[in-house]
């Protein structure tokens, strides 16, 4: 790993990094394997036609990626604007490697690893009050690997939006109000290789509230 910061003034940061990482038995989903009928498929004659999906380990991974990252309070800004503050961050991978044999999947398809993902955000923070608002971005990556590449499984890339409150009421105790997923984005959305859906999950925004005390 490599890495460069620079801190501003009084509150601020600007960072950007490389890595290379290089693992070998490294553990993924492997699935997609019809269980045959018969007394002697493995699973004493029950479960025929299911598809088993099973944890197993990989031969030789190698991730390299960049991230970079700012944030910082714009205290420079006059009056009501010195309250607003900036953030975000982007992880970039690639990935090459193989599954114990001869299979080799490379960019981004090394399962259970993100290609893409990143953040971006605004903060408000004046006196009593504090307000958040974010994107959260992350892309699409493979979840189950199979030798078939039709069955080959993959998370659809998925971006959301958090709102964060919160007031402070004395020293000791706050309230705050959350909501997630502001715009109900599905969650765990998996199309196979050759985009046929596999599932997707309707998520509704879920909303936190409650106050925060310390002694």
């Amino acid at each position: 790993d490599a890495s460069l910061e620079y801190y501003f003034e009084p509150v601020g940061l600007v960072s950007a990094g490389v890595f290379l990482k290089e693992m070998r038995n490294f553990i993924f989903t492997a699935g997609g394997q019809p269980i045959a009928p018969g007394t002697d498929n493995g699973f004493d004659g029950d479960y025929e036609g299911f598809v088993l999906t099973s944890q197993r380990n990989g031969g030789f991974a190698k991730i390299r990626g960049i991230e970079l990252a700012y944030q910082q309070q714009l205290t420079f800004l006059l009056g009501w604007w010195s309250g607003l503050g900036v953030f975000a961050n982007y992880t970039r991978l690639e990935t090459e490697g193989d599954y114990g044999a001869t299979v080799v999947r490379s960019t981004s398809e090394v399962a259970g690893f993100t290609p893409e993902t990143g953040n971006f955000g605004l903060s408000y923070i004046k006196g009593r009050s504090s307000f958040r608002i974010q994107f959260n971005h992350a892309g699409k990556y493979l979840t189950t690997f199979n030798a078939n590449q039709a069955a080959l499984l993959y998370r659809m890339a998925r971006s959301t939006v958090d709102i964060k409150t919160r007031y402070t009421l004395s020293k000791r105790f706050d309230v705050y109000i959350d909501v997630d997923n502001a715009f109900s984005e599905p969650d765990r959305a998996s199309v196979y290789y050759t985009g046929r859906p596999q599932d997707m999950f309707k998520m509704s925004p879920q909303f936190n509230l409650g106050v925060n005390g310390r002694l």
